[in-house]
């Protein structure tokens, strides 16, 4: 990944800006194996919560199935109050309603056939090269900024920095 670099050292010769590539490379992969060491131990602390909690999960599963069953088969005692509280919690009966899209397309079609536009949600962003051309264009943006021209840029071995990671 291209990084823009800080002015923070004067490089006199192409040899010295090769060491500080090489430099930028060993700090680089040193965090990387910090960083995967981390992972690594965070991913067998997960995996062993995960193996230490089935049993309980399985118990929950168990649990909750038998008070589900009870109350589906005893609606009449949650008509009114819809709830039994207890200090536990409470349990009882409630409305509940449910979407499931199964054929996107097919419903996509008609909802946009028949205009109903509040049956889709829209996620916004930012077109960078069309607001790149509108500055081109001498029609500035407010709250964008754009840069052009040659900039310093650096870019690790992706394979360097994956071994990196491997041999964490």
């Amino acid at each position: 990944m291209p990084v823009k670099l800080a002015d923070t050292r004067k490089t006199a010769t192409l040899e010295d800006a090769k060491k500080l590539l090489t430099a930028l490379r060993q700090a680089t992969c040193r965090r990387e194996t910090i960083v995967a060491r981390a992972e690594k131990r965070i991913a067998d602390i997960s995996a062993k919560a995960q193996e230490d909690a089935a049993p309980i999960d399985a118990e929950i599963a168990q649990l909750s199935g038998a008070l589900r069953d009870f109350i589906l088969a005893n609606k009449p005692l949650f008509r009114k109050p819809k709830h039994v509280v207890t200090p536990d919690g409470k349990f009882g009966l409630q409305r509940a309603s449910r979407v499931e899209v199964l054929d996107p397309d097919t419903a996509l079609d008609y909802i946009f056939d028949r205009g109903y536009d509040e049956c889709i949600k829209v996620k916004r962003s930012f077109n960078k090269p069309k607001i790149a051309a509108r500055f081109d264009r001498g029609e500035p943006i407010p709250g964008c900024d754009y840069q052009q021209g040659e900039i310093a840029h650096y870019t690790i071995t992706k394979a360097l920095i994956e071994e990196a990671r491997e041999n964490a």
